[in-house]
């Protein structure tokens, strides 16, 4: 973001922040389009638990997490999007400000200037050739797993690490075998080869089962086919245009059937 539009935008906040905030819920309504799985999310929560949203950026799923649980837990490492979330949701959120991978520590997230949507500290993912006419900023972060956080009564997990989800994975695995939540999963072969059938197999170690929603109808994970289902021309700066499958649902074996059972396409977001 350039200095002079920063600065008009910190004014704004500062002197008009009811404009601020309805402008960005404008901006949270028409992303939420865009998201189809967000109308599956009355059906992955549970209203007196947490849910806990990896990832949380500007607060998509943060705004329609809220009305559907007791707590949201925002894990977002970069200092803009934390003062965002913030801004907005003041003490109605759990804030981590930190990133989650498979060890603690520290790392570097890499990011092209101007798009914290794209940050990530997965070395797969070639900010680089993505947008190579964009200058790559660099955020220092710390980093902790999961696990490390020894949550209870969570029913959903959302991931969204431009790569990074098996590290995040890894270093929740106590988390998930204890407390089963459903989880909401972004993953693109673009940002790491082969990472969907790893993930699907790693939760399918789990005992979990995996889809993806397809005009309206919940498909097998087995049924995804990266060629025709991930097809890179489908997707750019300004999000996915035609087919392009990248957020996957895993639900814990033993309420499969109830999901089946309770979600009809009627209530998919077109």
């Amino acid at each position: 973001m350039g200095l002079l539009r920063l600065t008009v935008k910190n004014a704004l906040e500062h002197l008009a922040p009811g404009w601020m905030a309805q402008r960005y819920l404008l901006r949270i309504e028409a992303a939420s389009m865009a998201e189809k799985e967000i109308s599956l999310l009355p059906l992955l929560c549970r209203a007196d638990s947490i849910a806990v949203d990896v990832g949380a950026n500007q607060g998509l799923y943060v705004h329609h997490l809220l009305p559907l649980v007791s707590q949201v837990i925002a894990f977002e490492p970069l200092p803009a999007m934390q003062a965002q979330l913030r801004r907005i949701y003041a003490d109605k959120i759990r804030l981590e400000p930190v990133a989650l991978s498979r060890a603690p520590g520290r790392a570097q997230l890499r990011m092209p200037a101007g798009n914290p949507s794209w940050a990530t500290m997965a070395q797969t993912n070639k900010l680089e050739l993505a947008q190579p006419d964009k200058a790559i900023e660099t955020v220092d972060a710390e980093v902790r797993t999961l696990d490390s956080y020894d949550l209870h009564n969570v029913s959903l997990v959302k991931i969204d690490v431009e790569g990074n989800e098996e590290a995040v994975l890894d270093g929740a695995a106590a988390t998930l075998a204890r407390e089963r939540p459903n989880l909401i999963i972004e993953v693109e072969e673009r940002h790491n080869t082969g990472s969907v059938l790893r993930v699907a197999r790693f939760l399918g170690n789990l005992s979990y089962e995996g889809f993806f929603l397809l005009d309206g109808a919940l498909k097998p994970i087995s049924s995804f086919d990266a060629a025709h289902d991930q097809d890179i021309h489908n997707v750019g700066l300004q999000g996915k245009v035609g087919r392009y499958i990248n957020n996957f649902i895993y639900v814990p074996r033993e309420r499969v059937g109830t999901l089946l059972s309770a979600y009809h396409p009627a209530q998919d977001v077109q």
